[in-house]
């Protein structure tokens, strides 16, 4: 498949992450930087390594989401259902465990890693479409 339907692929199934009009420019640009990251990544020139999330707690993770007082009114089910989605919660951490990505890109001068973004904190698997921004970032940099 050639760059330009690559790109045009992306953009379409990427395409409600995006204002109308006003960023169409923005979302193309992003879709042709995400079609270089395998290429890149092949080169050794750019480095996404998923690990897992040693410094989270479960009240940072759950935040106030499962407060009785603060939701029972506005959860269908009220109290009995927020003790449940908790239980369920508590479990899908147990059993996925927390992760987190680091993307760096290679320094040309000293052939180190450079740290480009992170993000912490996803319960089960980490989401693809929260590493886009560091990735773009990242190929930015790597293409200077």
């Amino acid at each position: 498949m050639s760059v330009t339907k690559d790109v045009k692929k992306f953009y379409a199934g990427n395409r409600k992450h995006y204002p109308a009009k006003t960023a169409l420019s923005i979302a193309k640009q992003q879709a042709y930087e995400w079609h270089n990251w395998d290429a890149l990544e092949q080169s050794g020139l750019v480095k996404l390594e998923i690990l897992p999330d040693d410094c989270c707690c479960y009240e940072d993770l759950a935040g106030d989401c499962f407060d009785i007082e603060l939701n029972a009114d506005s959860v269908p089910g009220g109290a009995r259902t927020i003790i449940a989605q908790k239980k369920a919660f508590k479990a899908k951490i147990e059993q996925d465990g927390v992760w987190g990505y680091e993307i760096s890109v290679k320094c040309p001068c000293c052939g180190g890693w450079k740290f480009v973004d992170s993000c912490w904190g996803f319960v089960g698997e980490v989401d693809e479409e929260a590493i886009l921004y560091g990735k773009c970032e990242a190929i930015k940099i790597a293409l200077a």
